[in-house]
C-alpha cells in the first residue's frame, strides 16, 4: 500500500496548535519516527519513507512581479511516500514538523516512559492502528472487486460481501463468474447469492418471477426461494434456455457435479414457456424452483448426485439399506432425512417410477398437510390475477368447470410437468378426465391447452 502526501516547506505563523498528528495545514509530513529518510525499515516495522523536494513552485511573495523579477522567496513542495509492506497490523503516526520544543521524556499515567514520543503538553503520543486489506489468508484482489463495483454502481459491494468473496477459493470463483455475468448484461444478487443471466433480464418470465415474490414471504414461491438466499453455500441461477433432450419441455433444472463448497442449481425456462401465458410461466417457475429445492437437500444428504450434464441420479450407496423407512416418525428427523425416508419408503414399496422419481415426490405427503402439487394449485388459485384473463378463456372455463372454475383451473394447470406420475393417473380417473387407454381425454387436453395458449401473456410488475 502506498500513500502520498505533499507539504509546504515553510511553517505558517500561528499554526502550532499542539497536534502532533496533523491532518491539516501541513498534510502528513514525517519526522522519521516510523522509519528513516533513506527508506530503511525502523525496528522491522516494514515501513519505508522517501522524500522528493520541488522548489520550482510559482512565486507567492507579495512584491514579486510575474515574468520579470526572479523569485526571491520560492515555495518548495515536498512529496512524502510511505510504503507499508507488512501483512500484519501496521502502526503509523505522522508528526507535525512545525511543532517545536517537544519534551524529550514523558510518562504514562502508570509512571512508565512513553514508548512512542511526547506531545507538547507532556502526554504520550497515541498511535493509530491500521489493518492491511487482507481477509484470512486470501488477500483482497482489487482487480476483481473494482470491476464488479463499476458494474454494480451505485450499489457497491459491502464489506461483508467482500469478506465473503475472499473467504474461500470457491467464493472467488463465484465472484469471477458474477463479473462475467455482469459484463454480459446479466444481474447478480450478492446478498441472496442468485445469478440472473442476460437472457432472463427484462423478460416476461422475470416479470412473473418478481410478481410471485411480491405476493409475500409466507407464500410457496417465496419460501422455496428463501431456502437459497439464506444460504451462502447454494447458488441459484436463472436463465432462458431450451432442453436439448426434450423439445417439449417448459422448463428444466440441473445441478452441479463439481463437488465444490458452492453448489450451483440452474433453472432453465424454455422458449415453449416464454411464448405461453402468465399462468404457464408461473407454474413452470414454481415447479422448477421446487426441483432445485429438493435437489439441494437431497444432495446435501448424499442421497443423490449429478452426472456430467447436471442430471440428478439416486446414490445406491445411500438409499434405504436395511432400515424400514415405512415406520419412520417424520416429526423427529431433519428435512433432508424426511426426503431420504420418503424416497426409501417409495423404493421399498415399488413406487419409484424409473427416472421420474423427482416428480413422484411432488405427489407424496412429507411433512405438510398437502403435496407440492396441491400447494402449487393453491398458490395459483389464491394469488393469480384472474380478472386479467381474456373473456374467451373465462367463458370456456365457466362453461366446462362451473362456479368453481378458478379453483379447478388451478388444479388442472398445476399438473403441468407431472403427467408421467402415478398420482396424475389417479387425478384423471377421479375427475373423469381419463381415456380407457389411460391417457388424458379431449376435455382435459382442451382445458390445459387453453390455459397455456389463450391465457393472458402480458406481464406487468
Amino acid at each position: 500500500m502506498t500513500q502520498s502526501a505533499e507539504t509546504r516547506n515553510s511553517c505558517p505563523d500561528g499554526d502550532n496548535d499542539g497536534n502532533p498528528d496533523s491532518n491539516g495545514g501541513n498534510e502528513g509530513t514525517s519526522d522519521g519516527s516510523d522509519g528513516t529518510s533513506d527508506g530503511t525499515s525502523d525496528g522491522g516495522s516494514g515501513i519505508s519513507i522517501s522524500e522528493e523536494e520541488n522548489c520550482n513552485m510559482p512565486c507567492t511573495h507579495p512584491s514579486h512581479v510575474p515574468h520579470t523579477d526572479p523569485c526571491q522567496h520560492p515555495t518548495c513542495e515536498t512529496t512524502v511516500v510511505i510504503n507499508i509492506k507488512s501483512s500484519q497490523k501496521v502502526e503509523k503516526h505522522m508528526r507535525n514538523p512545525c511543532i517545536d520544543d517537544l519534551p524529550e521524556v514523558c510518562y504514562t499515567v502508570e509512571g512508565d516512559l512513553c514508548p512512542d514520543g511526547c506531545n507538547v503538553d507532556g502526554t504520550c503520543i497515541v498511535e493509530e492502528e491500521e489493518e492491511n486489506d487482507t481477509i484470512g489468508v486470501i488477500p483482497i484482489d482489487l482487480h476483481l472487486v473494482l470491476p464488479i463495483n463499476t458494474l454494480l454502481a451505485p450499489d457497491f459491494l459491502t464489506e461483508d460481501q467482500i469478506a465473503w468473496i475472499f473467504s474461500s477459493i470457491e467464493n472467488i470463483a463465484f465472484a469471477e463468474l458474477a463479473l462475467e455475468i455482469l459484463e454480459n448484461g446479466g444481474e447478480v444478487d450478492f446478498d441472496d447469492v442468485v445469478i440472473f443471466q442476460e437472457s432472463f433480464i427484462d423478460s416476461d418470465v422475470e416479470c412473473n418471477h418478481k410478481n410471485m415474490l411480491d405476493e409475500g414471504e409466507d407464500t410457496l414461491y417465496s419460501k422455496m426461494f428463501d431456502t437459497f438466499n439464506s444460504s451462502i453455500e447454494d447458488v441459484l441461477v436463472y436463465r432462458l434456455a431450451n432442453n436439448p433432450n426434450n423439445v417439449n419441455d417448459l422448463g428444466f433444472t440441473i445441478g452441479d457435479n463439481n463437488n465444490n463448497d458452492l453448489d450451483y442449481y440452474t433453472i432453465s425456462i424454455t422458449n415453449n414457456a416464454v411464448i405461453s401465458s402468465n399462468l404457464a410461466q408461473k407454474v413452470t417457475l414454481i415447479h422448477e424452483l421446487i426441483h432445485a429445492f429438493l435437489f439441494d437437500i437431497l444432495h446435501e444428504a448424499v442421497v443423490i448426485n449429478f452426472d456430467q450434464n447436471g442430471e440428478p441420479f439416486l446414490n445406491p450407496n445411500h438409499i434405504c439399506g436395511e432400515i424400514d423407512y415405512g415406520g419412520v416418525n417424520l416429526t423427529t428427523i431433519s428435512t433432508a432425512e424426511r426426503y431420504e425416508a420418503l424416497l426409501c419408503a417409495m423404493n421399498q414399496n415399488g413406487l419409484l417410477n424409473g427416472q421420474n422419481w423427482s416428480h413422484e415426490i411432488f405427489n407424496n405427503f412429507t411433512f405438510d398437510t398437502s403435496t407440492y402439487q396441491e400447494a402449487i394449485a393453491d398458490f395459483i388459485f389464491t394469488t393469480h390475477d384472474w380478472d386479467s384473463e381474456p373473456a374467451i378463456l373465462v367463458a370456456q372455463l365457466q362453461a366446462e368447470l362451473g362456479a368453481n372454475w378458478k379453483q379447478k383451473a388451478s388444479e388442472i394447470i398445476s399438473w403441468s410437468g407431472l403427467n408421467n406420475t402415478l398420482e396424475f393417473q389417479n387425478y384423471l380417473m377421479e375427475n373423469n378426465y381419463l381415456n380407457p387407454e389411460g391417457t388424458p381425454n379431449v376435455l382435459f387436453n382442451s382445458l390445459l391447452s387453453s390455459l397455456i395458449t389463450i391465457g393472458n401473456h402480458d406481464c406487468i410488475n
